[in-house]
C-alpha cells in the first residue's frame, strides 16, 4: 500500500480485517475469539492509527460511522412506528366490515366433578354430566357418538374470505353466560387481488403463519357461507410439542354453515369428515360407537394417559365427544382430570385407610384395671409422656419414616454433588471470565490480604455453622433408621464429612459470583450517582448509560443462567433435608412418644427455611441494586431518578457530557428512566425474577406451615410446659452417658 493515499490505506485495510474475521468465522471461532485474535487485534490498531490522521469530518472516522449508525437505526424505528400505525388501522378497518361467522362454542365436561382451579377433578363413579352436556338425559341418553382427539392448540376459524383467532373474554373468571365467554379477532383477510393480507403485519404471529401457510389456498377455496373450525399447533406455541423440532400444522374439528340471513348452525360430525376430505384439510383422529356409555369412557380416558395422537408423538390430552346424525350434543374429557380425580382418591385412602376407632377417654383408661403378665414375663416400665426414646429400641419411631431419613440425606449429596460439578462449569465460563475482569478494572481491595483473610474466615464460620447445624439437627432424626448406636454414629460421621467436603465449594462460589454481580452494578450506579457533570467518556452521557445498563443486563442473564444450575441442586438439597426434618416430625408426633425427634426435626425445618431465605435475600439485593426507585436506597433506577428536574450539568459539563442544550440532555434522561422502567433487570433464574416481593411471599407461606406443623406437634405429643426442661435435662444426660462423660446428677 506504499504511496496509497491514506483514505485508500483505511478502505483496504477494513476490507482486509473483514476478509480475516470471514475466514476466523468458517473455522469454528466465537465472535469474541475472533475479536481477541492476534492477526484481528493488530489489524484493527493499525486502522485505528491510520484514521487518526483523517480530518474530523471525514466520513470513514469513528464519530461519522456511528452517527450514521445512530441515525440509521433512528430512521428505521420511525419507520416501524409508522408502518405499525398504519397496519392496526388497516386491520381494525377490516375488522369493522367483516362478517362475523358463528363463534366456536363452549365444550363442557362429560363426567361430573368436583373442585375448582387446581382442585377440579372427575368424580368417580364414571357418571355422565348430564346436566350441562346433555348426554345421559332427554329421549336418547346414550346416543351413538363419535369419539374425536382433542388437540392442545391455538382455537382459530376461517372462511374464504378471512382468519379468526379465538379471545377467551373472561380470563380465570368462570361465572357468567358460557356464551358471552367468547370472541374473536381478526388475523387476515382477502385483500382486491385474492392474496392474503395480514399476517406478514408487524405484529403478526408467525407461529401461525408456519401452521397455517400448507392450507392457506385450501381456505381460500371454502364455498360461501362456510366456515372450518381448527387448532393451529407449533412446537413454540404448545407445550406439549416442544420436544418436536419444526412442527406446525391444523388439525379441522367443526364445520359451520350460514344461511343467508346470517345465521349459522354447527354441521354434523358426519359432513365435517366429508368437508375435510372435499378440501384436503387435516382433521382430527375420529372413532364411531354405537351407544355411549360412562363407563366404556372412562376405561378410555385412563388408558389416553400413555397414547400418543394419531398424527403426532405428543402425549393425548383427551377426547371429544360428539352426538353422531342430527343431534348437537357435544361434550368433552380430559386425561388430567382424571389423573386428578385418582390422585384426589389416593390421598383419601391414605389419610384414612381404616375405619375409625372409638379412643378411650382418660377416665375410661384409669377406670380399666391393670392385666396380670404372663407367665416369665417382665413388667413394662412406666414411660413419661415427653421421653428421648430414640436412643432406645423400645420406643424407636415407625421404620417406615425412619427410612426414609437415611434415602433423602443421600439425595442431597447427590445434589451436592451435582452442584459442584456446576459450579466448576460456571468458574471454567466466559461470562464468569468477563465478571472477574471487569471486577479487576474496577479496581480489586487495596489491602487484598486482609480482604482474602476475611473471606476465609466467612468461609470457615459458614461451614462451622452448616456442621453444627445439619450435622446435629439432622443427625437426631436418622438415628432410629439404624440398628445399634455405633452404627448410627458411623453413619451420621459419614454425613457430616460430606457435608464439609461438598457444602463449602458450591456455597463459595455462588459467594462469589453475588460479590462479582454486585460489583458490576455498582460500577453504573458510580457513573450515574456521579452523573454527567464528571463524566469523562464520549458520545451523550445517557445514551452511554442505556448501552452499559443492556451489557450489564446480558452479563447477568448469562451469569444466572448457569449459576441457576448451582443454585437448584443447593435448594434441592436444603429442601431434601428439610423433608427429613419433617417425616421425622411427623413420624414422632403420630406415635405421640418421640418428643426430641419431634423437635429436633422441627428445628431443622426452621434452619432450612431461613438458609432458603437467606441465599434468596443475596440475590435479591442484586435486583434491588438495579430497580429499586426508593430515594433513600442505593440503586441505578434510585440514583437516576435523583437526576431529575433541572439538569445538574454546568454550560462545560453539558459539552462535556455530548449535548449541545439542556432541553436535549432532559429529554435523554426522560428515556433512561422509561427504559429503566420497562426493562426489569436483576438475578433471574427458569424465567422468574428474585426480588423482595418474592422472598415475602415464601416467608410468609414458611412462616403459616411451620406454625401449623409446631401446634399440630404439640397437641398430639401432649406436651406439658412443667415438664419441658426436666425432658432436656433427661436429654443431656444421655447424650454424657454416650460419649462417656457422665454427670454427677445423671
Amino acid at each position: 500500500m506504499a504511496g496509497a493515499s491514506t483514505d485508500a490505506q483505511v478502505d483496504a485495510l477494513a476490507a482486509e480485517i473483514r476478509q480475516l474475521k470471514a475466514d476466523l468465522k468458517t473455522q469454528g471461532l466465537k465472535s469474541s475469539e475472533i475479536n481477541h485474535h492476534q492477526a484481528v487485534v493488530a489489524k484493527v490498531q493499525e486502522l485505528q492509527r491510520l484514521k487518526s490522521q483523517l480530518s474530523s469530518d471525514d466520513p470513514r472516522t469513528d464519530a461519522a460511522f456511528f452517527a450514521r449508525q445512530k441515525q440509521e437505526a433512528e430512521d428505521a424505528q420511525k419507520q416501524k412506528q409508522a408502518d405499525l400505525t398504519h397496519q392496526r388501522a388497516e386491520l381494525k378497518a377490516a375488522e369493522q366490515s367483516a362478517p362475523q361467522p358463528l363463534i366456536q362454542r363452549k365444550i363442557f365436561h362429560l363426567f361430573r366433578h368436583a373442585g375448582t382451579g387446581p382442585t377440579f377433578h372427575y368424580e368417580p363413579p364414571p357418571r355422565l354430566n348430564s346436566k350441562d352436556c346433555g348426554f345421559g338425559a332427554g329421549e336418547e341418553p346414550n346416543p351413538p357418538v363419535y369419539i374425536t382427539e382433542k388437540w392442545d392448540g391455538t382455537t382459530m376459524q376461517a372462511t374464504a374470505q378471512h382468519i379468526f383467532k379465538r379471545i377467551d373474554l373472561w380470563g380465570k373468571r368462570r361465572d357468567g353466560d358460557p356464551s358471552q365467554r367468547y370472541s374473536l379477532r381478526l388475523l387476515a383477510w382477502k385483500d382486491g387481488d385474492g392474496a392474503w393480507r395480514g399476517l406478514d403485519f408487524l405484529e403478526a404471529d408467525q407461529r401461525l403463519l408456519e401452521a397455517m401457510r400448507p392450507h392457506l389456498s385450501k381456505l381460500a377455496s371454502l364455498d360461501e357461507g362456510l366456515c372450518v373450525y381448527f387448532e393451529a399447533v407449533h412446537t413454540d406455541i404448545n407445550a406439549n410439542f416442544k420436544h418436536l423440532p419444526g412442527f406446525a400444522d391444523i388439525r379441522v374439528f367443526d364445520f359451520s354453515r350460514s344461511g343467508s340471513h346470517g345465521v349459522g348452525r354447527f354441521l354434523p360430525f358426519d359432513e365435517t369428515i366429508e368437508l375435510a376430505k372435499r378440501f384436503d384439510l387435516p382433521l382430527v383422529a375420529y372413532e364411531y360407537r354405537k351407544k355411549l356409555t360412562a363407563e366404556e369412557l372412562w376405561a378410555d380416558l385412563e388408558k389416553a394417559s400413555k397414547r400418543h395422537y394419531a398424527t403426532a408423538p405428543a402425549m393425548l390430552e383427551g377426547f371429544v365427544v360428539r352426538e353422531a346424525g342430527a343431534g348437537g350434543r357435544i361434550a368433552k374429557a380430559r386425561v388430567e382430570q382424571l389423573e386428578a380425580a385418582a390422585a384426589v382418591t389416593a390421598a383419601a385412602v391414605q389419610a384414612d385407610p381404616k375405619p375409625k376407632m372409638r379412643s378411650k377417654t382418660k377416665a375410661e383408661a384409669k377406670a380399666q384395671p391393670a392385666q396380670p403378665n404372663a407367665p416369665g414375663e417382665q413388667p413394662l416400665a412406666k414411660t413419661a409422656s415427653w421421653s428421648v426414646p430414640i436412643f432406645t429400641d423400645a420406643e424407636r419411631m415407625s421404620r417406615k419414616g425412619a427410612r426414609a431419613a437415611p434415602a433423602m440425606a443421600f439425595l442431597a449429596t447427590v445434589c451436592a454433588i451435582s452442584g459442584t460439578s456446576a459450579a466448576a462449569s460456571l468458574l471454567q465460563s466466559e461470562v464468569f471470565g468477563e465478571l472477574l475482569e471487569r471486577y479487576q478494572r474496577g479496581g480489586v481491595p487495596q489491602d487484598w490480604q486482609a480482604h482474602r483473610f476475611d473471606c476465609q474466615c466467612e468461609s470457615m464460620m459458614h461451614l462451622a455453622k452448616k456442621l453444627l447445624g445439619y450435622g446435629i439437627l439432622l443427625g437426631i432424626p436418622l438415628s432410629p433408621a439404624f440398628s445399634s448406636d455405633a452404627i448410627y454414629l458411623l453413619a451420621w460421621l459419614l454425613l457430616v464429612v460430606l457435608i464439609a467436603f461438598y457444602f463449602p465449594g458450591y456455597h463459595d462460589i455462588l459467594t462469589v459470583v453475588v460479590k462479582l454481580c454486585r460489583n458490576l452494578v455498582e460500577q453504573i450506579m458510580k457513573e450515574i450517582r456521579d452523573g454527567p457533570e464528571l463524566w469523562t467518556g464520549k458520545g451523550q452521557f445517557w445514551q452511554e448509560m442505556t448501552e452499559k445498563h443492556q451489557r450489564m443486563d446480558g452479563i447477568l442473564e448469562d451469569t444466572w443462567a448457569l449459576a441457576a444450575w448451582v443454585v437448584l441442586p443447593r435448594l434441592a438439597a436444603l429442601l431434601i433435608f428439610g423433608l427429613t426434618g419433617l417425616v421425622a416430625c411427623l413420624s414422632a408426633v403420630v406415635t405421640s412418644q418421640n418428643g426430641l425427634i419431634a423437635f429436633a426435626g422441627l428445628l431443622l425445618i426452621c434452619v432450612i427455611v431461613l438458609s432458603i431465605a437467606e441465599r434468596l435475600m443475596e440475590m435479591a439485593s442484586i435486583t434491588q441494586m438495579c430497580m429499586t426507585p426508593k430515594s433513600k436506597t442505593p440503586g441505578i433506577r434510585s440514583y437516576a431518578i435523583a437526576k431529575s428536574g433541572p439538569s445538574p450539568c454546568s454550560e462545560s459539563g453539558l459539552k462535556n457530557a455530548g449535548y449541545s442544550n439542556f432541553g436535549e440532555e432532559r429529554a435523554d434522561h426522560a428515556r433512561f428512566l422509561t427504559y429503566l422502567t420497562i426493562n426489569r433487570t436483576g438475578v433471574e433464574m427458569f424465567g422468574v425474577l428474585i426480588d423482595a416481593q418474592l422472598i415475602a411471599r415464601y416467608l410468609f407461606q414458611a412462616t403459616t406451615m411451620f406454625l401449623a406443623l409446631f401446634s399440630y406437634m404439640l397437641a398430639n405429643l401432649d406436651i406439658k410446659q412443667e415438664d419441658l426442661m426436666g425432658h432436656v435435662y433427661k436429654t443431656g444426660c444421655y447424650f454424657s452417658q454416650m460419649f462417656h462423660f457422665k454427670g454427677e446428677n445423671c
